[in-house]
């Protein structure tokens, strides 16, 4: 609705503007002298006879404004609350650790320093396939050679 009122609106006063300019160009006036008159004619035409299509032409840049106004509040508010989702989703998964600790003290597997401090010394300790010098395991099965 914008564009159309808009359009309409310049179509006219250009043509208060470019008619009696013509015309006056076409009588023998100098353009310049022609172009000023026919501004001063176009600038107080436009104002005596198109006060509704300039009031027409105000409503719509209001309406728009307002419909930008209103886009502009929602898109932010989308992203308050894309961002508030994203906040509680790191919020859980940094808890989640605490709560799985929480969940294993509750059932009695706790683990103290000393278990995990011996724990890792098995690990350390454990012979690997490498250090022994022996082939990969091929999954129970012998070579065939």
């Amino acid at each position: 609705m914008f564009v159309t009122v808009l359009l309409k609106y310049a179509a006219i006063r250009l043509s208060l503007f470019a008619v009696p300019f013509f015309i006056m160009v076409l009588v023998g006036w100098h353009p310049l002298l022609a172009g000023g008159l026919s501004l001063i004619f176009a600038a107080l035409a436009s104002y005596i006879f198109l006060r509704r299509q300039k009031e027409e032409v105000s409503a719509a840049l209001a309406d728009r404004a307002e419909r930008r106004k209103r886009e502009k509040a929602a898109a932010a508010e989308a992203k308050e609350r894309d961002e508030n989702v994203e906040d509680s989703i790191l919020d859980e998964q940094e808890t989640a650790p605490d709560a799985q600790l929480d969940a294993e003290n509750r059932r009695g597997e706790t683990v103290t320093d000393d278990d995990a401090a011996s724990a890792s010394e098995a690990a350390d300790e454990a012979p690997t396939d490498a250090a022994q010098g022996d082939e990969p395991e091929t999954g129970g099965h012998p070579k065939a050679e």
